[in-house]
């Protein structure tokens, strides 16, 4: 069990490092002599954003549902095949 769960942490990490290396801290100061605001942000969101934002839509529903959708048209098959050959022995 440990094993898959260091498999699953490294397997993200390396999925997530792309993502993890174009964010930058940046600071938003309202006035120059407020106290700036941090915050977590893209390096450079013009060039950066769009495949992001793309990427993340792909790996969270459009992989997720092509795998749902193929594990259900297996079972259908198995459930199809199975009736035929119960069928032809009576």
């Amino acid at each position: 069990m440990a094993v898959v769960v260091a498999a699953v942490w490294i397997t993200m990490l390396a999925a997530n490092a792309p993502l993890l290396a174009i964010y930058r801290v940046k600071a938003f100061s309202p006035s120059p002599d407020s106290v700036p605001y941090y915050f977590c942000g893209l390096n450079d969101h013009r060039r950066n954003g769009p495949p992001l934002f793309i990427s993340f839509f792909a790996f969270t529903y459009v992989v997720p549902l092509t795998i749902i959708v193929t594990m259900y048209l297996l079972i259908v098959r198995y459930l199809v095949t199975r009736r035929h050959r119960l069928a032809s022995r009576s």
